[in-house]
């Protein structure tokens, strides 16, 4: 068996170097400030994409103070929706002709709220968080019958309704982080959103399933 060969200065400068970046990973993010974005699908409404970005402050103990604002194509309740295919059915029964009946809700929102990182020196470790914020909602409508958009006077009285309506929203949500490098960081997690719509609409739960990527900066 051969004797291992010596590691030469340049052998032991990249093995310092690894060292410190592997030993740095798991700090990635965590702490001074950070900025992001993420990505995910939502369900239990109709499914739809969300897109935001991020950013947190840290205060000390794994609790960072959070904000970020966003966009989710579509909202509508899983049962409205349901309602809506009924009526097109109805109609179509109704009439003999092919219904249209189209309705999408996409919510642009912000919130700012808390983070909290378990404590630990390992590369993945688990976070939680939470926050208030507003919801802005509008509504889409594309309806036909018969391949003949609906008269200009229906929708005319739908549009005397109030489609556009800012509303509460909370959130709540956990998942896990990964450092890759002292100033990147990748997260997985699930997010559980409620809208508290006013009147007699009813109330928007969906939850969301994500990725994103976070930029920490300072110490």
């Amino acid at each position: 068996m051969r004797p291992p060969r010596p590691i030469d200065s340049r052998g032991r400068v990249a093995c310092i170097v690894l060292a410190a970046l592997l030993g740095a990973a798991p700090a990635a993010a965590q702490t001074g400030a950070y900025v992001g974005a993420l990505g995910g699908v939502t369900f239990n409404t109709v499914s739809s994409g969300i897109v935001a970005g991020n950013g947190g402050v840290h205060l000390g103990r794994g609790l960072f103070v959070i904000g970020e604002v966003g966009r989710i194509g579509n909202v509508l309740p899983r049962d409205v929706a349901d309602d809506i295919e009924d009526a097109e059915a109805f109609i179509e029964e109704l009439t003999g002709l092919p219904v249209n009946l189209r309705l999408t809700v996409p919510a642009t929102y912000g919130f700012g709220g808390v983070r909290w990182l378990a404590p630990g020196s390992g590369r993945v470790r688990p976070f939680l968080e939470g926050g208030l914020g507003v919801a802005h909602l509008t509504a889409d409508i594309d309806a036909s019958v018969g391949g003949f958009p609906l008269p200009e006077e229906i929708l005319d009285q739908v549009d005397d309704v109030d489609l556009e309506r800012n509303e509460l929203l909370l959130t709540l949500g956990g998942g896990v982080t990964m450092g890759l490098t002292r100033a990147i960081a990748l997260d997985a997690g699930y997010r559980y959103l409620h809208v508290s719509v006013e009147d007699d609409a009813p109330s928007i739960h969906t939850s969301v399933l994500y990725a994103g990527i976070r930029i920490g900066f300072g110490r």
